[in-house]
């Protein structure tokens, strides 16, 4: 369901609730609803950003398997951010 030009409602109720909430930052992946964040000075990470973090705090050991495992679930990622990804946490496709 789009209720704001791209947006789903899920995407439009975080940053509503973030801004009346005061929170400056939220879990949002899709390209058109971090814009909109942005717009409302809410910072904003994904998934594969999440990922990422959770590698630099020892979290996790690897980010491929783990992207492969939302990849496998049905999540998008291009070939091209999939290697970009890849190359920020020095792992080699």
């Amino acid at each position: 369901m789009t209720l704001y030009g791209r947006l789903h409602f899920g995407e439009l109720e975080v940053i509503v609730g973030a801004k009346e909430l005061g929170i400056d930052f939220a879990i949002i992946d899709e390209h058109a609803a971090r814009k909109m964040a942005s717009e409302f000075l809410i910072d904003t990470i994904g998934v594969l950003g999440i990922l990422s973090l959770a590698k630099t705090k020892g979290l996790i050991n690897l980010v491929k398997p783990e992207m492969d495992k939302l990849i496998s679930k049905g999540y998008r990622i291009s070939d091209k951010l999939y290697n970009q990804i890849l190359a920020r946490n020095n792992e080699v496709n």
